[in-house]
């Protein structure tokens, strides 16, 4: 089972599309301000923090010719659904600020497993 399939390589053509990390580092340091600005969330935003650094850990040490198939796609999957898991328990319970706060996690997370998969990708074809 190959999950880097999930990542298309027509992807590589959108124009500015190697920029991503660039938007993840803005939405990481929001993240940031909120695990210090937000004391009842700050185990979960921590934990989304440590699944990311995890994350890239993994990436890091897969990379190569050899990437797994399984594990690192999968760790960049977690980053992304974790946070929209935990905006879709605080829309349902109509915490506004809340929601917007795990809204930036999400796009930070989305951002974050989209600049891996495009840079691999990238990487990969050159």
């Amino acid at each position: 089972m190959n999950l880097w399939t999930l990542f298309p390589d027509s992807i590589l053509s959108i124009s500015g599309i190697l920029k991503l990390p660039y938007f993840a580092i803005v939405f990481y340091l929001f993240t940031f301000v909120f695990a210090f600005k937000l004391k009842n969330q700050r185990t979960l935003i921590m934990g989304f923090l440590s699944l990311s650094l995890i994350s890239s850990l993994i990436m890091i040490v897969n990379f190569g010719p050899q990437v797994g198939h399984v594990i690192p796609p999968l760790s960049l999957l977690l980053t992304a659904v974790f946070p929209s898991v935990v905006l879709i328990q605080h829309v349902l319970k109509r915490r506004h600020l809340l929601s917007f706060v795990w809204s930036v996690m999400t796009v930070a997370g989305i951002l974050h497993s989209l600049s891996w998969g495009v840079w691999l990708t990238a990487l990969a074809r050159s």
